[in-house]
């Protein structure tokens, strides 16, 4: 009954033409040299590890 009569707001974005553009402008590029993955610590490069 009155639980019923407050039911949860549904809110919807919706982005202005120019928001669209802009969003859809924007550039993504990698920077490699600062990239680091969990392979690149293993290797030797360094002369530095560990010897049977």
């Amino acid at each position: 009954m009155v639980k019923d009569a407050l039911m949860t707001p549904k809110i919807v974005f919706t982005p202005k033409q120019k928001m669209r553009d802009a969003a859809n402008s924007v550039e993504l590029s990698i920077d490699k040299s600062t990239a680091t993955t969990s392979s690149s610590g293993s290797s030797n490069e360094g002369g530095e590890g560990t010897f049977g």
